[in-house]
């Protein structure tokens, strides 16, 4: 979670992309996972598309007031200099939008929360619509990519078989994951070579599942990759 204090000058580099990018410069107010964070503040920026996939600032854009909170899952700047002095600049997962911090019947997310897919994400996706918020369906989006982003964190970190397998068996059900990816993690061997590239296992479109030699995984593994592929197969994991 982070606070808005302030705002950078506009940058300009159409090399990297198009329009004049401001980034919003943003206080630390609740963190999970940050290792860039050096100062007071990171700088954080947020771009689009345009109709030929290059980034750019979208026109006409409001910059949020000075005291408005996000929830957010950033990753270090590729579009404009990762640092500016001694200041991180971090960007935005999801290009077209950043989470606000906010409630929404009831769920919100924290630093030790962890969310039931199995259990609440139909039954949420369904009170949704029921409640005439359609409109929400962005939020839910950005929850369940900091939920499932602070899930591979503790995958990262497990410090035993039991809590790996008890991580696994609860992310089955989450739909924008690699999850085949996962299985071949071990306790106390990085998952991958730096933290920072667990963005790369998120966001796939379910279905897609890399093939693996199910024999080279012991058998509740194999279970669970098959359960899962079952899953991805009926369309179970499709909520939009």
């Amino acid at each position: 979670v982070g606070e808005v204090i302030g705002y950078t000058e506009p940058i300009v580099d159409l090399g990297n992309f198009r329009g004049k990018a401001i980034g919003l410069k943003m206080k630390p107010v609740e963190t999970i996972n940050f290792p860039h964070h050096k100062n007071d503040y990171i700088e954080l920026f947020s771009f689009g598309h345009g109709t030929d996939c290059f980034p750019e600032v979208r026109e006409g854009t409001v910059l949020p007031p000075i005291g408005t909170r996000f929830r957010m899952a950033l990753f270090p700047a590729t579009l404009v200099a990762p640092m500016s002095g001694s200041n991180v600049r971090l960007q935005s997962r999801v290009f077209d939008r950043i989470s606000l911090d906010e409630t929404v019947l009831g769920y919100s997310t924290n630093a030790n929360s962890e969310f039931d897919y199995k259990n609440d994400l139909r039954p949420l996706v369904g009170r949704l619509k029921a409640d005439d918020l359609a409109q929400k369906s962005d939020w839910l989006r950005d929850f369940l990519y900091i939920e499932a982003s602070k899930d591979l964190l503790r995958l990262q970190r497990a410090s035993s078989e039991s809590v790996r397998m008890k991580i696994l068996e609860r992310l089955l059900y989450c739909p924008d994951i690699n999850y085949a990816r996962l299985l071949h993690s071990k306790v106390g061997e990085p998952l991958l070579r730096e933290e920072n590239d667990l963005t790369s296992l998120l966001l796939l479109a379910p279905g897609v599942v890399e093939k693996q030699e199910l024999k080279s995984l012991p058998r509740r593994e194999r279970e669970l990759l098959k359960e899962r592929q079952r899953l991805e197969k009926s369309g179970a994991l499709n909520l939009w």
